[in-house]
């Protein structure tokens, strides 16, 4: 009747519930429309009473639904996890996490929110927002309650705003810790002005640990620990309603495992898990323990891992002792621990992780405790990083394990892509030529048996599979794996679309097996790579394919290879800011211009001097400019293999300056070994009358004097010396002979003598000179087999053996 009826005050009525319903969407103006259709029906129904009755509950219900931005929720009742955060109601309180307090709110604000649009949860989280910063200004601004004298509904509204605060914590540049501490004080003023019925007890300080613990702000771990040394000094004055519970201590765990850094959270961590286990009111829980372990996983302690390994055993013995569940390691733990491990930062690691995993799966079934896809995956990871013999074969069976696992029952340990991900790239560490084939097949069989499908990591991976296998065609290979997933993203596979990565290693493999046409192959590609992000929504392109594009080019033997990648350099440096498909340059950029420059003129080693300044200029600004090593040394090859007539002087110039800016704090421009011979090299190809080689010379034994006070000279050291003294000493012949009985006697007693060394001999020395020294006649073949082997202990190079006479 209320649908047919033709009666103003039943059309009225039917509009009413019509908002009532929809009230939330109408919001605002829902309130006003209400008001006004109810003064209608006032003034045309009969019964004036009950409409007057719900004009007055329409408004309190229109009234909390703009508070709260929800009008099926009424601030005014009060929920079950209330009870203990507001006026005492004659119970005694359960102790509870703050995470739970509230938990009913939760679940009702994502029951309301599971099918609604994005563009209706941005609308909430506006209103939300909006709710949220009216209300805490209403507490706080002009005309507020004074201390004592806040309602009940004022309160709870307090313990609402604190729970709703504390939720955005975890939100970039989020100043909500503040808000929440604030709340927290004005009830504080509240309770210590009289107001003997409101209840402060440990779980809204949990809300506030649990509001920095969240947050990202600098010192929130630090504030949070104050925090808990105050509850615990209130505690120990005789205020037991906010004695610290495991939850309070487990905040501020978190807290610093997420903010206290790799390098300050470890002891922190520890030591507040270590006053828990010594406190006589509370206990570490499994929680605490997992994550003190996730922070040792996670640090860059040297010990960390044997350090986890420790709070292991201890929680298998705090459960032993007490057989609760709360207790009990779960497997969460034990991957923590492998993870430790299985990082490879300790000598010997692989025996260590291996034996835990072991020892997990020899667990007894009443533990519960079973291996799971992660606990595979973090093991298999660890022997990949292993340069053991044995590593690709315990990778098999630790797979073969876990697929025996899965298959009786155990879904938890089902292969993922992870895994196979994990399988293909111990093939491909093998360098066989037939390995890439083997790691296809078993890929090819794991995703159909588990239907994984393969990613852009799982692409990414055959491709460097393809790339170290050293099959001819590899180049060939890599190009159709990326043909393919430009093809499969163009048709809409996202989960194939190529990468930085993707393109710079095809790149790479272009130039490893000396193509011909590398450059000019790397140039399409980085042309492809724009196009696809200009036209089809690809990735952008990354420094590292430009750096891929320039080394190409510095590989290559085209004469106009340097003059390209000074142009490149200069695209990247010009138009980065103006064009989103170019990146800027980082120090791998500089490097390898440097590294270009390295077979070309006076010019070109003096433009890669000029790199060098530029990057110890942008060093002192940003620190990820700072040259390194690899930086400077490029730079001395740059000199040794110019023209430059002052290459001997420049080399020796650039070693002292490494010296001088590892002296000043740039550790990663420490001189090598390698730098030294670059420079000693340099000094050893100088041209020019007797006086300029002797000169060089001079400066070759600085260099060597430097090299032995800085490192250790190693065979191509000794080698090069001896070409210095077969070039540069051969107008004074005295001291020619001398210097190179020093320099090979001293190859002698450090077990240097190399190939290398053998071959200058037969340059350097005199026929009678060569036999006294070598014991063989000069025009003998000889090899390093034929010297004694004290002579050549420490050598490493390539194909020992092959003969050394010219």
């Amino acid at each position: 009747s209320l649908t047919t009826t033709s009666e103003p005050s039943h059309k009225c009525g039917l509009v009413l519930l019509a908002i009532e319903l929809v009230g939330e969407t109408l919001y605002f103006a829902g309130r006003q429309a209400m008001t006004m259709l109810l003064v209608r029906w006032l003034k045309c129904s009969p019964n004036r009473a009950t409409c007057w009755l719900l004009f007055l509950w329409s408004q309190f219900h229109m009234g909390t639904a703009l508070v709260t931005g929800k009008v099926r929720v009424i601030s005014t009742r009060m929920r079950e996890s209330d009870t203990g955060l507001g006026y005492s109601q004659g119970t005694e309180n359960v102790d509870e996490d703050s995470s739970s307090a509230s938990s009913s709110a939760q679940s009702q604000d994502q029951e309301g929110s599971r099918f609604l649009s994005y563009d209706e949860i941005d609308e909430r989280e506006k209103r939300h927002m909006e709710w949220m910063l009216r209300s805490t200004s209403d507490l706080f601004g002009e005309g507020t309650e004074e201390p004592g004298n806040m309602s009940e509904r004022s309160v709870l509204l307090t313990f609402d705003l604190m729970r709703a605060w504390s939720k955005r914590s975890c939100k970039r540049e989020s100043k909500a810790p503040h808000v929440v501490e604030r709340l927290l004080q004005r009830l504080l003023k509240e309770k210590d002005a009289g107001n003997e019925r409101l209840k402060i007890n440990t779980a809204v300080y949990n809300m506030v640990l649990e509001s920095w613990a969240n947050s990202r702000e600098e010192g929130s771990a630090e504030r949070s620990e104050e925090i808990l040394m105050e509850m615990e000094r209130m505690y120990e004055q005789g205020n037991p309603d906010v004695r610290p519970h495991e939850a309070s201590y487990n905040a501020v765990i978190k807290a610093y495992v997420k903010n206290g850094g790799r390098t300050i959270a470890p002891p922190k961590v520890a030591a507040l898990v270590s006053r828990m286990e010594r406190s006589k009111i509370l206990s570490p829980t499994r929680r605490s323990y997992n994550l003190l372990l996730y922070c040792l996983a996670n640090s860059s302690l040297e010990d960390a891992a044997s350090r986890a390994e420790d709070v292991l055993h201890r929680m298998l013995e705090q459960y032993l002792k007490t057989d609760s569940p709360l207790d009990k390691p779960d497997i969460n733990s034990y991957n923590q621990v492998l993870g430790a491990w299985a990082r490879g930062c300790n000598k010997g690691y692989e025996k260590r992780m291996q034996t835990i995993y072991e020892e997990l799966l020899d667990l007894p079934v009443c533990m519960d405790i079973r291996p799971n896809t992660n606990t595979f995956n973090a093991v298999m990871g660890g022997w990949l990083k292993s340069d053991q013999p044995s590593a690709l074969s315990k990778i098999k069976e630790i797979l073969q394990t876990m697929e025996r696992c899965f298959d009786e029952g155990n879904k938890q340990s089902r292969p993922d892509s992870v895994t196979i991900n994990t399988i293909s790239a111990a093939w491909a560490k093998t360098q066989d030529a037939v390995a890439i084939e083997k790691a296809m097949e078993l890929r090819s069989s794991l995703e159909k048996k588990y239907d994984i499908k393969p990613d852009r990591v799982s692409h990414n991976i055959i491709v460097d599979s393809w790339c170290k296998s050293g099959r001819k065609d590899s180049p060939e290979q890599v190009m159709e794996i990326l043909n393919a997933m430009e093809n499969d993203f163009k048709d809409g596979i996202i989960s194939h679309k190529p990468d930085g990565y993707t393109y710079s290693s095809v790149i790479g493999c272009f130039t490893k097996f000396r193509r011909p046409n590398a450059a000019l192959k790397a140039e399409d590609l980085l042309k492809r790579m724009k196009n696809l992000y200009h036209h089809a929504g690809g990735e952008p392109v990354s420094a590292s394919v430009y750096n891929a594009v320039i080394n190409a080019w510095a590989s290559s033997r085209s004469l106009k290879s340097s003059k390209r990648v000074k142009q490149l350099l200069n695209e990247m440096e010009e138009k980065h800011e103006t064009d989103p498909s170019i990146p800027a340059p980082n120090r791998i950029t500089y490097n390898t211009v440097i590294k270009a420059m390295r077979d070309g003129t006076a010019d070109d080693a003096a433009f890669a001097e000029k790199m060098l300044h530029l990057l110890e200029s942008k060093g002192a600004e940003d620190m990820d400019f700072l040259p390194d090593s690899y930086s400077y040394t490029s730079v001395v090859s740059a000199y040794g293999r110019s023209n430059a007539e002052n290459k001997a002087e420049k080399a020796l110039e650039i070693i002292e300056r490494m010296l001088s800016a590892t002296h000043k704090g740039n550790i990663g421009a420490n001189p090598t070994v390698h730098s030294f011979n670059a420079a000693l090299n340099a000094c050893a190809f100088v041209r020019g009358d007797d006086k300029a080689k002797e000169a060089a010379f001079d400066v070759a034994m600085k260099v060597y004097e430097l090299l032995r006070v800085h490192d250790k000279p190693d065979h191509t050291s000794y080698g090069t010396l001896l070409r210095a003294c077969s070039v540069l000493l051969a107008a004074d012949k005295k001291r020619k002979e001398e210097m190179v009985d020093e320099i090979f006697e001293e190859a002698c007693l450090n077990g240097f003598v190399g190939r290398l060394v053998l071959t200058q001999m037969k340059f350097a020395a005199s026929p009678e000179q060569y036999v006294r020294l070598v014991g063989h006649d000069q025009m003998d073949k000889i090899t390093v087999r034929d010297v004694p082997r004290s002579w050549s202990q420490n050598v490493r190079e390539k194909a020992r053996g092959a003969p050394t006479s010219m």
